[in-house]
């Protein structure tokens, strides 16, 4: 396996980008609903369900994308705008609007 360097320039060149590392601590201004309440949801969801041990990887993807689907439609708007004005606060004088 190459270093870990050499492996984000093969993806760089392949992917025809410059990759550039997030600032620590960022996920709450990038990806607010992730940190609050996506996460929360996808956790709930993920506990009702049966564990089947025998389910291939196919069924695997086709069963988080089914629970990603049912927690984004569960959410009201207003939790969603709620979110990313939030996530605009922390950043400072940008509008989320």
């Amino acid at each position: 396996m190459p270093p870990r360097h050499d492996a984000e320039e093969i993806i760089a060149t392949e992917l025809g980008s410059v990759l550039e590392p997030l600032p620590p601590n960022s996920t709450s201004m990038l990806q607010p609903l992730d940190v609050g309440v996506l996460n929360a949801r996808l956790r709930a969801l993920w506990l009702l369900e049966e564990n089947d041990k025998k389910k291939t990887a196919k069924d695997k993807r086709k069963a988080i994308i089914t629970r990603i689907i049912r927690a984004w439609a569960g959410f009201p708007e207003e939790t969603i705008k709620r979110s990313f004005e939030k996530a605009c606060l922390k950043c400072g004088n940008l509008s989320c609007s």
